[in-house]
């Protein structure tokens, strides 16, 4: 399956997804990103505070192989997707590629442990009631 959402250019030109969500009444949900090896990128810009629940609150540069982590909660169940960045396209569109779901507890294909923090991430983003806050991404000094 694959998946294209819209980046955001930076004052430098470069493409970028804000880490976001949080759970309100309309629901659950959030999105997070993890360079190739799992591991946490740097922010490039953050916006925190209570004007900010459930919405942006850290704008991250994306590069060609970095992943992207979506959590949503539907009925009461959690369901976890990991997308890779396949491609970047000039106007910023972002192709996705899905190389792994999970509904509540099990895995479609086999799961690799370096994107479990990012998946803990995601998920307790999903579940912070009016959320407002950077959960995976490393702030960077401003």
């Amino acid at each position: 399956m694959e998946k294209f959402i819209q980046a955001e250019q930076t004052k430098n030109g470069h493409w970028a997804l804000w880490e976001q969500g949080g759970k309100s009444e309309a629901g659950c949900y959030s999105l997070v990103v993890a360079k190739q090896d799992g591991t946490k990128p740097k922010t490039v810009y953050r916006q925190v505070g209570k004007l900010y629940a459930n919405g942006k609150h850290a704008l991250i540069v994306i590069h060609k192989g970095y992943y992207v982590i979506e959590a949503v909660q539907t009925n009461g169940n959690l369901i976890v997707y990991i997308f890779r960045v396949e491609k970047i396209f000039s106007d910023g569109k972002v192709k996705l590629a899905l190389k792994n779901s999970r509904l509540g507890v099990v895995w479609e294909r086999g799961f690799s442990p370096r994107f479990s923090a990012a998946v803990q991430a995601a998920a307790a983003k999903a579940n912070c009631q009016d959320c407002s806050g950077i959960f995976y991404a490393v702030r960077a000094l401003y």
